[in-house]
């Protein structure tokens, strides 16, 4: 015989899983976000020196730093040893990477934030 309740019951449980995955913290976010942000340097400028009548140096200042601390937010509290996994297995990744790590490191020397620049040679070491 059928029994109808022990087949609804299969339903009634509440799923043991957590459907929403948080992915600020993974290194694929963290990069990306790292890169996306240097790259977004040309539309800044655009947007800075409208709001600055074209002042060449003040735009050039502003739209530096900005750029360049955003970016680094998100490589301060990176896992240094997963990051090298993460590499390893994105060996395409490597060379973009690399440039934007050296820009970076060239932009925090010139206001000697040599902190910053400490874990931005780690990173480099990595790669």
């Amino acid at each position: 015989m059928l029994q109808v309740n022990k087949i609804f019951d299969l339903f009634s449980e509440e799923p043991e899983f957590d459907p929403v995955i948080d992915i600020t913290n993974t290194i694929a976010y963290k990069l990306k976000n790292f890169e996306n942000a240097l790259n977004f340097r040309k539309d800044l400028q655009s947007l800075i020196e409208k709001a600055l009548d074209g002042d060449k140096d003040k735009v050039d200042l502003i739209k530096s730093y900005i750029i360049f601390n955003r970016a680094f937010s998100f490589l301060e509290d990176i896992n240094l040893d997963q990051l090298k996994i993460y590499l390893d297995i994105n060996k395409n990744m490597k060379i973009s990477l690399k440039k934007h790590l050296n820009d970076s490191i060239e932009f925090f020397e010139k206001y000697e934030e040599y902190e910053k620049c400490i874990l931005l040679k780690k990173i480099i070491d990595l790669i």
